[in-house]
């Protein structure tokens, strides 16, 4: 009759994968692995065959423990991942800066509710970036604390829209790429984050859209709409853009 510990040696490696240890005095699984230290018990699609430790004639579980850990901790990031990641985070910077220094050109102008707007938008990249540096230390990696483009001043009121526009999209199609990537190479979490970012950055797309939509087809008569009032978003500390339209504030 065949040996019982085969279904179980099957069993186990479809459950556990690369951490899998087995473990015993003698047997099949023992024979298995002969005289080496790892047997490649399971497949993996990028490399090949993957060892399933195996530690033979060992019965004390605290002997086995100290000899292998079967769930390793704080794995490095995928380099690809953390490439995407610091690159998301530098974008993330560069809005920051440029949203903030919009928010000051429009309120010495007197756009009060437009610089309102934008520093809200702003506040969005603040915790975008956050997000992202967090997800990078949490892959092992170091977040890099620079822009990728430098900031653009002397902007008019649609020019800054129109501009803003641009930088939005750019940033929903780098996102979606990276979400795919991120899938690929098997980090969901990161994959969901990308996803994240994208659906918020639609979000100012539409805000940023609208207002220069309006402003081609009303010129003055819609500048003159949204001159004056204060350029802060009320007297409560501010959340974001995003979350203050899921409020049911409206956006100038």
């Amino acid at each position: 009759s065949a040996c019982g510990e085969t279904p179980y040696v099957k069993l186990l490696t479809q459950m556990f994968g690369d951490r899998a240890v087995i473990a015993n005095a003698t047997g099949c699984s023992s024979i298995y692995g002969g005289n080496l230290p790892t047997a490649p018990y399971c497949v993996d699609a990028e490399v090949g065959l993957i060892p399933g430790r195996h530690i033979g004639h060992t019965l004390d579980s605290s002997i086995l423990m100290k000899e292998v850990d079967p769930m390793p901790k704080n794995r490095p990031g995928d380099k690809t991942v953390l490439g995407l990641l610091n690159k998301a985070h530098a974008d993330e910077l560069t809005a920051i800066h440029q949203y903030m220094a919009q928010h000051y050109a429009l309120a010495d102008a007197d756009y009060g509710p437009l610089a309102a707007q934008v520093k809200l938008v702003a506040i969005d990249e603040m915790l975008h970036s956050e997000k992202l540096a967090e997800r990078i230390h949490e892959l092992g990696g170091v977040p890099l604390m620079k822009i990728s483009i430098p900031t653009k001043h002397g902007q008019k009121v649609g020019e800054m829209m129109h501009y803003d526009s641009g930088l939005e999209v750019a940033a929903i199609e780098d996102y979606n790429r990276a979400a795919k990537v991120c899938l690929e190479r098997r980090d969901s979490i990161s994959s969901k984050l990308f996803e994240l970012l994208a659906q918020e950055e639609q979000a100012h797309l539409n805000y940023f859209d609208n207002v220069a939509g309006h402003i081609k087809e009303l010129g003055q008569a819609y500048l003159a709409q949204v001159a004056g009032g204060p350029a802060e978003a009320g007297g409560k500390p501010a959340v974001g853009f995003v979350a203050s339209q899921a409020g049911g504030a409206k956006a100038a």
